[in-house]
């Protein structure tokens, strides 16, 4: 039986970072702007070209990943028979190899794929920065007492046409959501001995930390969810005030031009689901930011609840961090004293 390893995953690796080269550093040489930042069209296409290489190593590693299956399954039946004549322990010796060099391409690809990731975040959130200042910039256009209703209703459109596309790149980078976590409780035996002792301590230091960046994201996510909030009660105030232009006209028997106050706001004051949005994530425990949840489709209200929910737990976290802290302090000090013994 021959064996053919599936070098072609690695050269289409190879070629998916040629891509990215191409479309990403050939272009600032030849243009002679490296340290200039890209216009946000072209920081979309680089967006999209990342996306598309992390959906095409995703594609080779699935189809890797059922290779190296069925050649486990076969290597089972192999070695569950009790003798095997020499074609079958050249077959076995065969599948072992294949599945090893297989299992390196996944790693390989793995490798890639963490890389790209980690650039798709970054380019992301460089996006969303973009359309943020461009819809405070919309804001600022409706504040102009000169603006005309049809313009103001333009410029209405192309907020939530910013808003469409910040939420699409958010949900593709992932946002942070509520996740209950619990931290363990560590005592110091009478039999513990030093380096027992001091392991419990390095423990209670790594639960420390962790607290500390877990803070310092929930206080970023509430920054978040405030400066959205912002937004949102600036949107609806100007259409409240297309409303309210509405219905003199219709008063006046002029008939009221066509609105869009509905689609502005189905977003933040639509019906929400309760299994993702309700009051779950409001319980008395520690709780930590997980990437699989969309606080869009939570009310202005609600948003509000959450924000203050975020700021208590940040402050919670943070106390707890310091008792670890302190608690580490004195592990570390008994298993010290207990060495000097």
């Amino acid at each position: 039986m021959k064996f053919m390893l599936p070098l072609r995953v690695r050269n289409q690796a190879h070629m998916t970072f040629l891509v990215l080269v191409i479309i990403f550093i050939l272009p600032a040489f030849q243009s002679g702007l490296w340290s200039q930042e890209p216009e946000t069209p072209e920081l979309k296409k680089r967006f999209d070209a990342v996306n598309s290489s992390i959906t095409e190593l995703s594609d080779q590693r699935n189809e890797l990943s059922a290779q190296v299956q069925n050649y486990r399954e076969e290597i089972r039946e192999l070695k569950d028979k009790e003798t095997l004549n020499y074609f079958q322990r050249q077959k076995l010796e065969g599948l072992l190899r294949t599945s090893q060099d297989v299992s390196r391409e996944i790693a390989d690809i793995d490798a890639e794929m963490r890389t790209l990731n980690e650039s798709l975040e970054k380019l992301g959130r460089s996006l969303i920065d973009r359309y943020d200042a461009e819809i405070k910039s919309r804001l600022a256009e409706l504040e102009r007492e000169a603006i005309s209703e049809q313009t103001r209703r333009q410029v209405l459109a192309e907020i939530q046409m910013l808003r469409d596309k910040s939420a699409q790149i958010k949900q593709r980078i992932g946002i942070p959501s509520l996740q209950s976590i619990r931290l363990s409780k560590l005592s110091i035996e009478p039999d513990d001995s030093p380096k027992q002792i001091e392991q419990k301590a390095d423990l209670l230091k790594d639960q420390e930390d962790k607290l500390r960046r877990l803070a310092n994201r929930m206080r970023n996510q509430a920054n978040e969810l405030q400066k959205e909030l912002r937004v949102r009660t600036r949107i609806n105030e100007f259409v409240a005030d297309i409303s309210t232009f509405d219905q003199q006209e219709e008063a006046l028997g002029v008939g009221s031009l066509e609105r869009q106050s509905s689609d502005l706001l189905s977003e933040s004051d639509g019906p929400v689901d309760e299994s993702r949005a309700g009051t779950a994530p409001f319980e008395d425990q520690l709780s930590v930011v997980q990437k699989d949840f969309d606080f869009s489709s939570l009310s202005s209200e609600e948003l509000e609840e959450t924000t203050e929910f975020l700021k208590n737990q940040e402050q919670q976290m943070r106390v707890k961090a310091d008792s670890l802290g302190q608690q580490a302090k004195r592990f570390y000090k008994v298993a010290q004293d207990k060495t000097k013994q």
